[in-house]
């Protein structure tokens, strides 16, 4: 029996661990779009009509950067309106469908960059997040906190729930 190796898969998770501990304001807004089905032609069909498209970037950060590049002659400002990373290994290439999307998404401002390494990803997505404008760090800031608050406070009325059951 063959043993089938992730690499791929196992440097997204990392990269997306890295992302959540790193920026937790800011964890929900880095997803996978789950464009790969199984199951069957009903159901790719199913999810072709739901919308899947087939090509789009394994993690998606939709979110404005006013991201500083460095080249090799200085520095270029770009603003983008959001990022697109396409995961690969090493020798790993972009299909047909994957070089389209990134056509579209470049072509309406965005971002978009093949990661082969959990390195590579660090590097590229501190750089867009220090692009992203402060005022709306603030506020995913603040939704993180009210958030987080709101659970708190659930969290509490269930347990005196609890408690007073079991009184």
């Amino acid at each position: 029996m063959t043993k089938i190796h992730y690499r791929e898969q196992d440097t997204q998770i990392r990269c997306v661990k890295y992302f959540r501990i790193t920026y937790p304001h800011l964890a929900h807004l880095l997803f996978h779009p789950k464009n790969e089905e199984s199951g069957g032609r009903a159901r790719a069909a199913i999810a072709k009509a739901e919308g899947v498209q087939a090509g789009v970037a394994d993690l998606m950060l939709p979110i404005i950067s006013d991201y500083v590049q460095q080249t090799e002659d200085g520095k270029t400002r770009r603003f983008y309106y959001g990022l697109a990373i396409e995961m690969k290994t090493k020798k790993g290439r972009q299909s047909e469908q994957q070089k389209i999307f990134q056509r579209y998404f470049e072509a309406i401002g965005g971002k978009y960059v093949v990661v082969r390494t959990y390195e590579d990803f660090c590097k590229v997505v501190d750089e867009y997040v220090l692009g992203i404008p402060s005022l709306f760090i603030a506020r995913a800031k603040r939704t993180w906190c009210d958030i987080d608050k709101e659970r708190t406070a659930e969290a509490k009325r269930e347990l005196e729930k609890l408690i007073n059951k079991s009184k």
